[in-house]
């Protein structure tokens, strides 16, 4: 297809964190394809502190709450969304939603282009959303569909934030500095705590790891993502964007912190379970290596791009929260704290190596 006249883009991924850092191989390639055109980006609140570490973005729109549960207010919020794109005249619509209130709300924005995934009514440039490969290059096919990019792999590309606005939040040691989020896995609607490794067992890691390295504690947002007492040789703070890009390496569960610190350029592990890493896990790139230590119990994986949208499945959810079916949690609760040191010692030393060379 021949693209005319596009000066005017708006890229729609309103939630969450790690969904916008996947996105961001795809704004480069939109850039790259449309260096002089203005790109938008439509959030939500949830993603707010992220917005201004993504990539060649010029603007930024929020959404408000088209998530309202309340019908007459679900209305009211989609209209107003509505007269702001209206009246932005976008030439192009990038989305990566399923909704079928986004290609409703596009279609009805009067945008001439409007990419996204097929069984959508609305978008009219469309590709098959494939579950089988990583969500990068799950965008990027999107893009390469349309025609607006030669380049695709369904290996997955590495992620990339802005560096330009974050400051040296981390000084004063000579020791490595590695980061650790042991929370995650609560989004706006959905509970999945179940991406979780047991907190004791971060503990007990952290007592393995601080003698040769220097530990930051990250807490959440959330009432249950807070230190409670005191850990003795380790730094406990709030997620800050400058001390997350300030780490050597970063380690975490499968949550958007995870992508973030990777976008940053930091080395990452990532610990999964009921999720697929060779689908969600950061991929290695810009001169930045990163691993994931995975427990593959033979229900393994249950939380799929299949199951994940399928609220009424009561086999794995129950109301908003994604349920273990097994009852047992296994593929967390067998993942040994000497298997993971032992990894991560492992890949520490690779990584090390190599930056030598």
């Amino acid at each position: 297809m021949k693209f005319e006249n596009v000066n005017k883009i708006l890229i729609a991924k309103l939630c969450c964190l790690g969904d916008l850092v996947f996105i961001t191989p795809s704004i480069l390639k939109l850039r790259e394809k449309f260096p002089d055109a203005e790109i938008s980006f439509l959030y939500s609140d949830w993603v707010t502190n992220l917005i201004p570490y993504l990539p060649e973005i010029n603007k930024s729109i929020n959404a408000g709450d088209v998530y309202e549960k309340n019908r007459f207010k679900l209305a009211l919020n989609s209209f107003k969304l509505l007269q702001i794109l209206r009246k932005e005249k976008f030439d192009l619509v990038f989305s990566g939603h399923r909704n079928k209130l986004f290609g409703w709300l596009f279609k009805n924005s009067n945008i001439p282009y409007r990419i996204g995934f097929k069984g959508v009514p609305g978008y009219n440039i469309t590709s098959e959303f494939d579950e089988n490969i990583p969500e990068t290059s799950r965008y990027v096919k999107l893009l390469y569909e349309s025609g607006l990019t030669n380049d695709f792999t369904d290996k997955g590309y590495p992620v990339k934030l802005n560096n330009k606005l974050v400051k040296s939040g981390i000084s004063g040691t000579e020791k490595k500095t590695i980061g650790i989020f042991p929370f995650g896995g609560l989004n706006p609607g959905t509970n999945m705590l179940i991406k979780r490794w047991e907190f004791e067992k971060y503990l007990k890691l952290i007592d393995l790891l601080k003698k040769d390295f220097r530990i930051i504690f990250f807490e959440g947002k959330e009432h249950g993502e807070k230190i409670k007492e005191r850990i003795e040789g380790v730094e406990v703070t709030e997620i800050f964007m400058d001390k997350i890009a300030g780490c050597d390496y970063f380690i975490s569960n499968d949550t958007g912190t995870l992508h973030i610190a990777a976008g940053f350029g930091v080395s990452t592990i990532g610990i999964f379970g009921p999720t697929d890493p060779n689908i969600l896990a950061p991929v290695s790139g810009f001169g930045v290596e990163h691993k994931f230590i995975w427990n593959r119990t033979e229900c393994a994986p249950c939380y799929t791009p299949e199951t994940a949208i399928d609220k009424g499945n009561k086999k794995y959810w129950d109301g908003n929260i994604f349920k273990c079916y097994m009852n047992n949690h296994l593929c967390m609760k067998e993942l040994q704290v000497h298997r993971v040191f032992e990894e991560i010692s492992d890949f520490i030393k690779k990584t090390t190596s190599i930056n030598k060379q």
